[in-house]
């Protein structure tokens, strides 16, 4: 975790104990005999872990100048996931000694704090550690054309401590000789020279770092750079350009002495973290096969013989883990009569005359994927990952984004992050499908714990107040 972070895990709870000393010792709504305070302050300190571990949608700011739009979205999320632990405390405790009102103010009145928190705490933190006579110097080796690509990362180094100086320009392009700007409208890099003088504009720049970004070059090449480098005493960063080679992450692997780059550094490739995430599903998925399960079943059943007469569940084979076949189970949603079995590939769309009227709420509701937790329990599913597609689509999807395959490296789930963004239901066109892939990816090679129990409870949210593209 980050400083800001830490800081903000902080605050909430120091927030919540003066609101609670205000309650009780001058009001008087708070009983401290009869308040469990331990379960409250960890319910807030481990909300904050989770926001922290699932920041996965791409920030409209960058490297510690949040705009206000991306603090007030951070702080609802911050309110909304300590608000489903404080109520659940409360609702399975009885705890008498707080009410839920008082809940509701400290929510409220936190809510301002957080926004302040999340816009002006990384700049504050920025100004604080890195004064201006603290930054480490730095010198940009590149083209025009590097630096363009990289302003948005060379606009934010002055927020992790570095001051750039000036470009050092390639001798290949006498157009580089010009101020690039790093915004539309200013401010310029001065051009201290081309890399050929690099020594004499180290010796007339005093510099401590150097960040080279056109790295496409040949062993002589970055020779004749690294020396006057290390003459100097410079710290050297160079910019790894394969990652715009692929749409997916880069990551480094050591085997031996040896160095080389990986596409995939899956976190459940440990054994420990798939023991983990094994428990998980299970403490998830158990009492909800033995005691919401049931109940349901019978729900189902009676509105099926009498709107849509056949079987309970519908059985479909689906791609698992390692690209092996499953039977994935759902409560049939669709009248059983229907004489044409092609319309079975077939993507559910709004309106959807195949479905039945309460099979229609079963699917709003997400309700008809219930049956997927007796999947999880046999280990064919997990509650989160990668929702598997129709076998049928899964040739046609991979045709259109050649990372597709990569989805199959864990156990598909219930929910993923993919739908807790907004991307469930059809998928009409090519986008759709690498916008679920690209989300799959980003969880796969950042799973955590905290992520999951996120994406469970933002799922949960999802059952009660269902997003338009739920049908």
């Amino acid at each position: 975790m980050t400083l800001k972070a830490w800081i903000l895990t902080a605050c909430s709870p120091a927030w919540f104990a003066l609101h609670l000393y205000i309650a009780a010792e001058w009001i008087g709504k708070v009983n401290y005999e009869q308040t469990l305070f331990s379960l409250y302050y960890l319910a807030i300190v481990i909300s904050h872990f989770i926001t922290f571990e699932s920041s996965w949608k791409p920030r409209s700011s960058s490297y510690g100048n949040n705009l206000w739009i991306d603090a007030i979205g951070r702080a609802n999320k911050d309110i909304v996931i300590q608000s489903l632990l404080l109520f659940t405390i409360i609702f399975v405790t009885k705890d008498k000694g707080i009410s839920r009102m008082f809940l509701g103010q400290y929510l409220v009145s936190i809510w301002p704090l957080l926004i302040l928190l999340h816009r002006w705490l990384p700049d504050g933190l920025s100004r604080l550690l890195f004064s201006k006579d603290q930054r480490f110097r730095t010198i940009v080796i590149g083209s025009h054309r590097s630096v363009s690509d990289m302003r948005i990362f060379l606009r934010g180094l002055p927020a992790s401590g570095f001051e750039v100086s000036g470009l050092v320009t390639l001798r290949e392009n006498p157009d580089d000789q010009e101020e690039p700007d790093l915004t539309e409208s200013g401010p310029a890099i001065p051009v201290l020279g081309t890399i050929d003088k690099l020594d004499s504009v180290l010796i007339e720049h005093p510099t401590d770092q150097i960040i080279i970004l056109d790295s496409e070059r040949d062993r002589s090449w970055f020779r004749s750079v690294l020396d006057p480098c290390t003459r100097h005493g410079c710290h050297v960063l160079i910019y790894n350009y394969w990652q715009d080679l692929f749409d997916q992450p880069v990551h480094f692997a050591m085997y031996g002495t040896h160095t080389f780059f990986s596409l995939q550094d899956e976190p459940l490739q440990n054994p420990v973290n798939r023991l983990i995430k094994r428990m998980l599903d299970i403490a998830v998925s158990l009492p909800v096969v033995l005691f919401v399960l049931p109940p349901l079943i019978l729900m189902v059943r009676w509105a099926q013989k009498r709107q849509a007469p056949g079987p309970l569940f519908y059985k479909q084979p689906r791609t698992g883990l390692d690209k092996r076949t499953f039977e994935i189970l759902k409560f049939r949603s669709m009248y059983a009569s229907d004489p044409d079995r092609s319309t079975e590939a077939v993507q559910a769309k709004p309106g959807d005359n195949r479905v039945f009227p309460f099979g229609a709420f079963l699917r709003r509701r997400s309700l008809d994927e219930f049956p997927q937790f007796i999947n999880v329990l046999r280990g064919e599913m997990s509650v989160v990952g990668p929702r598997p597609h129709l076998i049928e689509h899964d040739e046609l999807f991979r045709n259109s984004v050649s990372t597709y395959r990569i989805r199959h490296f864990v156990k598909p789930g219930i929910t993923g992050l993919a739908q807790v963004n907004g991307f469930r239901g059809q998928i009409p066109d090519d986008d759709a499908i690498r916008n679920r892939v690209r989300y799959d990816i980003k969880y796969i090679n950042s799973w955590s714990i905290w992520l999951d129990i996120d994406i469970i409870i933002r799922t949960v949210s999802e059952v009660f107040f269902p997003s338009r593209n739920a049908y």
